[in-house]
């Protein structure tokens, strides 16, 4: 049989019809095969592309909620809950979205970035200072320190550390909480008398000694910080001891005497948002071990 300048043989099953090859003489006389494919490799490959095309295209289908964030708290406070935070609204049939902005943006730009798809749009503290004055659209989620700025959105998260501290969970191992006058509010709430406070016209090198004396009596394996000062540089050199720090102080912990990081726990507040439950969500303190 010619087809054009090429002549061929097809081969069939018997019962099918279905091809199993076809051998065809080129114009120069060259032989060349086709194979075709048997029906049971075609359905289940055809089954697991299927799965595979679904797995990638249905979730661009799926409406968003969105961080519309700084730099420095998109590296900290949401860098070490983010693949939590991915697969709980994953759970919810929401994709995560962050949306990394300059603060020198003007207010009306802040939101120019953010997915037509956002459901909603949660906001860092220093972000949500900025949007309270513009024209904030419903889906905006606010967070500070302050309920005076909670008037502005229709969902808020408070920064409340008293309400934080008291919740807190700290390590199991023996502790000591060690810092300057802003650790004052945390010994409040700390479960042992292991509290070392900076006196306010201690040198730093002696309250240092001090500190490591005392941990060393005390057999103490963990620090809590609630933030870091000169007076913490000679004690970082000791490698024995473990450190639990604010996410915005953990970059200048050595990696492997990183025991647990401090974070408002975002995971949660999601949680509360999709409940439509609270329009003001008090966040806590979440301890992550590293």
């Amino acid at each position: 049989m010619m087809v054009g300048s090429f002549r061929y043989k097809c081969s069939q099953y018997g019962k099918t019809g279905q091809p199993v090859s076809v051998c065809f003489l080129t114009v120069g006389n060259a032989i060349g095969t086709v194979f075709g494919m048997n029906r049971r490799i075609v359905l289940p490959l055809s089954l697991v592309l299927l799965l595979v095309a679904t797995f990638f295209v249905f979730p661009l289908f799926l409406p968003r909620v969105t961080f519309l964030v700084d730099v420095p708290y998109s590296d900290t406070v949401l860098a070490v809950q983010k693949r939590e935070l991915f697969f709980t609204q994953l759970q919810s049939g929401y994709l995560l979205d962050v949306e990394e902005v300059s603060l020198t943006l003007d207010a009306d730009q802040l939101l120019d970035s953010v997915n037509k798809r956002s459901r909603f749009i949660i906001a860092s503290p220093l972000v949500s200072m900025k949007l309270k004055n513009t024209n904030v659209p419903a889906m905006l989620v606010g967070q500070g320190r302050s309920t005076e700025y909670a008037s502005f959105f229709e969902h808020f998260w408070q920064i409340d550390e008293e309400v934080m501290l008291d919740t807190m969970q700290y390590p199991d191992l023996l502790t000591a909480l060690v810092g300057e006058a802003d650790a004052e509010r945390f010994a409040a709430f700390f479960p042992s008398d292991l509290v070392f406070l900076k006196g306010k016209d201690e040198q730093d090198s002696i309250f240092a000694d001090r500190v490591s004396r005392m941990l060393k009596e005390r057999q103490v394996i963990t620090i809590v910080a609630p933030s870091l000062g000169p007076w913490a540089i000679p004690l970082l050199k000791d490698e024995s001891i473990q450190w639990v720090v604010p996410a915005e102080y953990l970059s200048m912990i050595p990696q492997k005497q990183q025991s647990g990081v401090l974070v408002p726990d975002l995971v949660a507040g999601v949680h509360a948002l999709f409940s439509g439950k609270d329009e003001i969500h008090v966040l806590t303190w979440r301890m992550i071990s590293l």
